[in-house]
């Protein structure tokens, strides 16, 4: 089996919206890295790649990407009917208020995410791997 068929390089505008089209993301998605465990309970931890619609608009309990202006974040999307809010799922972070002279900016609504392999940890096993 030729193998170089399977390969798509990033490089190009026409492979990344081949891989958006193969990840059933729209053409303006984008993904982020995320850098702490504040979404565990979400299953998104430190190093997991999260893919990003900033077409959609957040519901109840979506995770969200947001630029509070002095960081970008990923944070849970809350609907009260006082006002909407973000939190995460560490204790430690505090609610961040929507309310319309906050400033927060909803980049967008998190659509998925990918756990990376670990280089010097445990692989996953090819064992059962058939090339036809």
């Amino acid at each position: 089996m030729d193998f170089s068929k399977l390969i798509l390089p990033l490089h190009t505008d026409e492979n990344r919206a081949k891989l958006a089209n193969f990840l059933g993301l729209p053409q303006a998605s984008f993904v982020v890295r995320a850098i702490n465990d504040e979404m565990k309970e979400a299953q998104i931890i430190s190093g997991d790649y999260v893919f990003i619609n900033p077409t959609l608009k957040p519901t109840d309990g979506a995770i969200v990407l947001a630029n509070t202006g002095a960081m970008v974040i990923l944070r849970r999307y809350v609907m009260t009917p006082q006002t909407p809010y973000l939190t995460c799922d560490d204790r430690d972070c505090e609610d961040i208020d929507l309310s319309e002279n906050s400033g927060i900016e909803i980049l967008g609504v998190a659509t998925g995410y990918m756990h990376p392999f670990e280089l010097d940890g445990p692989q996953p096993d090819a064992t059962n791997f058939k090339n036809n």
